[in-house]
């Protein structure tokens, strides 16, 4: 999906450009991935999980079973549920979440 870059103001004021990812910017995701990962139950990886392999032709996606925004946006972005893990994820709690697999071809049309 091609997204027009347009500059948006945060509620604190800061701007914020909204654009396509590029190459450039992967370490920076990936940093950002491993950051996140360590922050919430949302994220399917751990900061030491976090895969550096971009090469497939099938872009899946695990997804919390309880994120249902995000599950949302991908549905919308042409992504099919192919999968569920149920209790896929232990929580440090002793709980447990299940985790639901998503994928679609590169370059498929939404």
């Amino acid at each position: 999906m091609k997204v027009e870059p347009r500059t948006v103001i945060l509620k604190d004021g800061r701007k914020c450009i909204l654009r396509n990812a590029t190459g450039a910017d992967a370490e920076g995701m990936l940093k950002y991935l491993r950051t996140a990962g360590g922050e919430t139950e949302f994220i399917l990886r751990y900061p030491d999980e976090v895969d550096r392999d971009f090469t497939n032709e099938l872009v899946t996606l695990e997804v919390v079973s309880k994120n249902e925004k995000a599950l949302g946006l991908y549905k919308k972005m042409g992504f099919k549920k192919i999968g569920e893990l149920p209790m896929a994820l232990k929580l440090d709690s002793g709980g447990y979440y299940s985790e639901v697999l998503v994928c679609r071809k590169k370059g498929e049309k939404r």
